[in-house]
């Protein structure tokens, strides 16, 4: 029994003694090698929001040219951080492959609506809330939003972390709502163009079939409001039927109240 015992102590000693040594010589090795070259690797959505450029500039800046550095003394959790403060970016992971390439693999965020404030300053909203800006060229085809908008959150922050006292910040959670229930339903996707506040503060939206506007008012029984707006279109049949109208009001429950448009008469 006691022979047992020992030879099994002997073994996971030989074991442990083994381990140390790979793990030591791994280090060994890992320490004689240095970067040959940065490779990015960008997942981008349907929208290039983010360039290679971008991020290598800012690896560049902070953190000078890695190539011919060595492995072990790469900050790869701080290089991390600081391709993380591209607010377009949702993730972003930095590594060494074992045959000394540094490895950056970022993922973009996925944009639902882009919001234009009062000031004409403008950021985009993921649908989770995160508020992030671009610095490319291309802008994503996306619901717009703009109007008597204050708020303009920084670039990297989320919505439903503000309190509720911030001003603009329960208008800003409005428009999402609406973009998200928009976003959900592939034939209002397809009609409608822009979320519009005016200066009563009520929700309008702009379709891209018809001359009139939709009046929202505020968020309360949402989907019911757009099942009556589908309905109605869909009772109304064609465009010309449709241009009759110069507003189309969803404010009251369970009823929709039209303007006529002057130019066509009664």
């Amino acid at each position: 029994m006691k022979i047992k015992k020992l030879l099994e102590f002997t073994g996971w000693a030989v074991a442990v003694a083994g381990t140390s040594f790979l793990l030591s010589f791994a280090n060994s090795e890992q320490n004689k090698t240095v970067c040959k070259d940065i490779i990015i690797q960008l997942h981008q959505g349907d929208y290039a929001l983010v360039s290679e450029n971008e991020i290598l500039g800012k690896l560049t800046k902070n953190y000078g040219n890695l190539q011919g550095k060595p492995i072990h003394k790469i900050p790869f959790r701080n290089i991390e951080s600081e391709i993380m403060k591209i607010s377009a970016l949702s993730r972003a992971d930095v590594f060494a492959t074992p045959s000394g390439y540094v490895k950056i693999s970022a993922v973009e965020r996925m944009p639902l609506i882009k919001i234009f404030n009062h000031q004409n300053k403008n950021f985009y909203l993921d649908k989770e809330g995160n508020s992030f800006t671009t610095q490319t060229s291309h802008s994503a085809r996306v619901l717009i939003a703009n109007g008597n908008i204050s708020l303009e959150p920084r670039a990297g922050t989320n919505i439903y972390h503000f309190p509720d006292s911030v001003i603009g910040i329960k208008q800003v959670r409005a428009i999402a709502y609406v973009a998200q229930h928009i976003s959900n339903n592939k034939t209002l996707n397809a009609l409608i163009s822009q979320i519009f506040v005016n200066h009563r503060n009520e929700i309008e939206l702009i379709p891209l079939i018809a001359n009139h506007v939709i009046i929202l008012g505020d968020t309360s029984n949402l989907t019911e409001k757009f099942e009556n707006l589908l309905i109605f279109y869909k009772r109304m049949g064609n465009l010309n039927q449709l241009n009759r109208y110069e507003t189309i009001n969803l404010k009251y429950k369970n009823q929709i109240v039209c303007t006529k448009n002057t130019i066509y008469g009664n």
